[in-house]
């Protein structure tokens, strides 16, 4: 996870209620979306690589902190 995702929760999340395994009220919400004119396919997509893109991001960010410890401990 990002370090902004973890600063934002800490700062001002809240751990709300779980999801209902069923899903609760999911599909009228989609709909509600659809309604309004949003691609949901197009919506998903960019959801997908913005997410990829930032784990890869703070991924490699994690990898050269390791490594910036690895060579101050050598």
């Amino acid at each position: 996870m990002p370090d902004a995702t973890l600063q934002a929760f800490y700062d001002h999340g809240e751990v709300g209620e779980p999801m209902p395994a069923d899903g609760g009220d999911c599909d009228a919400m989609l709909a509600r979306f659809r309604e309004a004119g949003v691609d949901m396919t197009k919506l998903a997509a960019k959801l997908q690589a913005d997410g990829a893109k930032s784990f890869v991001a703070a991924w490699n960010d994690l990898l050269g902190r390791i490594a910036a410890q690895r060579t101050t401990l050598t």
